[in-house]
């Protein structure tokens, strides 16, 4: 949680160059193949991730579907 609330309560990432995004309120920007932050501090977690059918799909570690190739 930053100090002006939290990501689901400041819906407002947006993708830059299909390579990074931003958070507006700090103002930092993340790499989307790294996590690291390219202007500011901190890293993102990376998940994989499937778009079927419009629906976007997080595969998330630790669970059954994480084994899946």
């Amino acid at each position: 949680m930053n100090k002006k609330g939290t990501a689901s309560e400041n819906r407002s990432f947006s993708e830059r160059n299909g390579l990074t995004i931003s958070c507006p309120l700090p103002g930092w920007t993340y790499s989307l193949e790294t996590g690291e932050a390219t202007r500011g501090g901190g890293k993102l977690q990376l998940y994989v991730t499937e778009v079927d059918d419009g629906a976007v799909w997080i595969r998330l570690p630790g669970t059954r579907h994480d084994q899946q190739t």
